[in-house]
């Protein structure tokens, strides 16, 4: 068994070291195919931003072409002039100053809507040329599987011994198919990618026809220009000064002039960009070829890792193995001693616990004594209260009784005069014995009354 591990042992650091090496070109191999990535990336970048930016400059060259376009459509199709070249009275445009030659008025209208007709074709296949280049650039930059060479050859360097012969007898038919979908799929996009190249080629040989149709058409346009404002005559429909005449042919002059420059410019913007359009699809093949050989690096790097990792844990097996048991065997004594320990924590807390139970029960004893001489207490205080409480109601009983028989009573008007002669007259009877110095008063007036006398009003309501 000894010599068992000491074989398994000295093969596995056969496969280590030869793993490392693996490794170590792998990482090789990526840090230089990295670089390279950073490299095409940075070019790639840039020539994308260059290309947006010769297509912003193109639509801005576009818009000022519109714009110096319809400037000259408003001189000539505003409807200054009337069948015979004479400007109108009532128009208000800036050339209603001046006569011109229907003639000319008529070929420069003819000129102008050639001209239109040249730039709207110039637009269309221009924007065919854009279509086909982000299709071809979309199709450059998509992700594609390798080739068959490429995709045999790093299988062979970082697989162990043995590994081909193993797939090749195990894969089977599913093994030889997948190569062969690979080649068939990348000889359906080099053929699709040939046939957009092509297409590209053609429309920009459209274009480029376009283009010189359109700057012939502007030349013409320009010369037909000149030559009307050449034909400006001061009109004779309203008046004008000869200055004012002069200030009108050369705005139309400018005009026409800025209009062909606005196409050079356009055109010059357009030719800009196709070139920076292949620049950039072409630095950007160059990105996705490096990306994709990135990957296929980072993957081997990969798989080396894993199979260093799996040489060092096979290594490390029996050495681990020793040295788990004896971990466990510390675990299981510490285990012991902390189980011993918390029980003798446990009997020491029980015993506390015991004590604690005992003064709880007198505790509890005592407080049962307390509550059944507050009950006592209570009971002795409601039963006061339900005295109280008893004799207020009598109270009220009685007082309510009182009120009623005093409402229930019939009320007399004379009962106070009735009251008083019956009290008189006994005054008068107790006052015969006793005398009259006894029972009277003397009054400030010098007069006597009795005791018992009335007052004033009532006397007088007696008199009457």
């Amino acid at each position: 068994r000894l010599r068992q591990a000491r074989s398994a042992e000295a093969s596995a650091q056969l496969q280590h070291r030869k793993a490392l090496s693996d490794k170590l070109r792998a990482q090789e191999s990526h840090r230089r195919l990295e670089a390279s990535l950073r490299i095409a990336e940075q070019t790639s970048q840039s020539t994308w931003w260059a290309a947006e930016e010769a297509r912003g400059a193109a639509r801005s060259a576009e818009e000022i072409l519109s714009k110096a376009y319809a400037d000259v459509e408003r001189v000539l199709q505003e409807g200054t002039w009337d069948a015979e070249g004479r400007a109108k009275k009532a128009s208000k445009s800036s050339c209603s100053c001046v006569d011109v030659d229907v003639d000319k008025l008529a070929r420069a209208e003819r000129k102008l809507a050639k001209v239109r007709c040249a730039l709207d074709a110039t637009a269309i296949r221009q924007s065919e040329v854009e279509d086909l280049e982000d299709e071809l650039l979309a199709m450059n930059t998509a992700e594609h599987p390798p080739p068959a060479a490429s995709q045999s050859a790093p299988s062979q360097d970082s697989a162990p011994d043995g590994a081909p012969a193993a797939a090749s007898t195990e894969g089977g038919a599913g093994a030889s198919d997948a190569p062969a979908a690979a080649r068939a799929s990348e000889k359906e996009r080099e053929r699709a990618r040939r046939q957009l190249e092509q297409a590209r080629e053609r429309t920009q040989g459209q274009a480029d026809k376009a283009r010189d149709h359109a700057t012939s058409a502007v030349a013409t346009l320009l010369d037909a220009g000149l030559n009307l404002v050449d034909s400006f005559m001061k009109t004779g429909t309203r008046p004008a000064r000869a200055d004012e005449v002069k200030a009108t042919a050369a705005s139309v002059k400018a005009l026409f002039r800025q209009l062909s420059a606005c196409w050079l410019t356009s055109r010059k913007a357009q030719e800009a960009w196709l070139k920076a359009a292949a620049n950039r699809s072409k630095h950007a093949t160059r990105f996705s070829e490096a990306s994709f050989a990135h990957r296929e690096a980072t993957s081997a790097l990969a798989e080396a890792e894993v199979a260093a990792e799996a040489a060092i844990k096979a290594m490390q097996e029996a050495a681990e193995e020793c040295k788990n048991a004896e971990q466990a065997l510390t675990e299981a004594q510490a285990a012991k001693e902390k189980a011993e320990a918390e029980e003798a924590n446990l009997r020491k807390r029980r015993d506390d616990l015991k004590g604690e139970v005992s003064a709880a029960k007198t505790e509890l004893r005592a407080g049962r004594v307390a509550v059944k001489e507050a009950l006592a207490e209570k009971q002795s205080v409601m039963a006061k209260m339900r005295k109280v409480e008893k004799a207020q109601m009598r109270i009220e009983t009685a007082k309510t009784t009182a009120l009623e028989m005093l409402k229930s009573e019939k009320y007399d008007a004379k009962q106070v005069e009735l009251a008083y002669e019956l009290k008189r007259k006994g005054s008068a009877a107790l006052s015969i014995g006793d005398g009259v110095a006894e029972g009277g008063t003397t009054t400030e007036d010098g007069g006597s009354s009795a005791e018992g006398s009335p007052p004033k009003r009532l006397r007088g309501k007696a008199a009457a």
